[in-house]
């Protein structure tokens, strides 16, 4: 068994909320203090990503963008959503502010600061310090086969580990989670019943190959179909060969398509992905990594390859991306855009057509500002086209990169 790389990023001094309210000491009221910076990274508030039994401990360096006066913290769990097995504690574990990875989930962590004393009177704040995932092969369910991979499908909240090279040649590939409308559903179920909600990993390199899907008559279209809140972490898909062309329908019902995932929402996260191979949409929307995000990162992405749309319908617009066909913008809690595709690059041939909208990056978005870093190589067919995004909506037109 290869070893687990040890990754570990502290991302501080997240978002502008207050998490709790602690008593104070002496008289007085506690004031309402948002904790965001003006001079904190503009790629804050992402994941932290840690192997189980990993520690660090926190110390005033890690609280370098704070721009008043304090004199002590304590770090603590604000919420932790994992999988609990009989002898094992917990996702993290804080001891005199060290924090140490147990079992795998997702952790977000806090801290108090507190004040110099003003009178009788003595402040905290209290801030979000980092959300974590921890891998920790003892407490996730090992993927070696297709067959393992496809049965995903029966637990959408499961943690899993890709543990094994996978050939998918010969395989009609039914994608991990669905969009389902009302009328598709069991009675009284929602949406969510059906989304793929909880961690995939790949640690340790190994490359899943040949996923072809050769109808657009399904849902949404990739690796995974639909994602709500998941974690998506160092997939390598070689050789997808993905064709949705032979739909035929409304065109606002086409499937979105993408290598990875065809349409991710509540707040995934994607990382480290690299994707290869041919992708061909049949509707709305296209992209090497995902079709449409809505509310998700994508942190660390290369695509390389070739994407097109052949619809049936005409007279609307359709948009290609080389790593998101469509961004639907987010904002933090003081309703500044900020980054949520970073890191990313594209290296491909983007054919869309007379009413499409393609983009190097991103084919259609509201928020010119959705890119941190990223770049793009190859060619671009379409109706508005842009190396950055092809359909900027705020500006009426495409982006192209300085």
């Amino acid at each position: 068994m290869k070893k687990i790389r040890k990754i570990l990023v502290i991302f501080v001094t997240l978002v502008s909320v207050v998490i709790a309210t602690i008593p104070l000491i002496g008289c007085g009221s506690l004031e309402i203090v948002y904790a965001w910076y003006e001079n904190s990274s503009e790629y804050d508030n992402l994941p932290t990503v840690m192997n189980a039994g990993e520690s660090i401990t926190i110390t005033r360096a890690h609280f370098e963008h704070v721009t008043f006066e304090f004199e002590d913290f304590e770090v603590w769990v604000h919420s932790e959503n994992g999988i609990r097995i009989e002898g094992h504690s917990s996702v993290m574990i804080v001891n005199n502010n060290t924090i140490t990875a147990g079992d795998s989930g997702r952790v977000i962590l806090a801290a108090t600061l507190t004040q110099p004393r003003e009178g009788n009177v003595v402040r905290k704040r209290h801030i979000f310090l980092a959300e974590i995932y921890v891998i920790n092969e003892d407490t996730m369910i090992h993927i070696t086969t297709a067959e393992e991979l496809q049965a995903i499908n029966d637990n959408l909240d499961g943690h899993f580990i890709l543990m094994n090279d996978i050939d998918l040649s010969g395989i009609e590939w039914t994608p991990i989670g669905r969009l389902l409308s009302y009328s598709q559903r069991e009675p009284n179920q929602s949406s969510l019943a059906y989304a793929f909600t909880g961690m995939f990993v790949n640690p340790q390199g190994y490359v899943i190959s040949n996923l072809t899907i050769t109808t657009g008559f399904t849902n949404d279209i990739g690796l995974f179909g639909f994602t709500w809140g998941a974690f998506i972490y160092g997939v390598i898909l070689n050789s997808v060969d993905i064709n949705a062309s032979d739909f035929i329908g409304i065109w606002f019902m086409a499937p979105d398509v993408g290598g990875l995932v065809g349409f991710s929402a509540g707040y995934t996260i994607i990382m480290n992905t690299l994707v290869s191979g041919t992708i061909i949409g049949g509707g709305q929307r296209t992209g090497g990594i995902a079709g449409s995000i809505e509310n998700s990162f994508i942190i660390g992405a290369r695509f390389e390859g070739k994407i097109s749309i052949i619809s049936n319908a005409t007279s609307h617009r359709v948009s290609i991306g080389g790593i998101i066909g469509a961004n639907y913008f987010i904002r933090d809690s003081r309703s500044r855009f900020r980054p949520n595709i970073i890191n990313v690059h594209a290296y491909a041939d983007l054919c869309g057509g007379e009413w499409a909208d393609v983009g190097g990056i991103v084919g259609h978005t509201r928020n010119r500002h959705s890119i941190g870093s990223a770049t793009f190589t190859g060619n671009l067919f379409g109706r508005s086209v842009g190396t950055k995004i092809g359909h900027n909506v705020f500006s009426n037109g495409p982006v192209n990169f300085d």
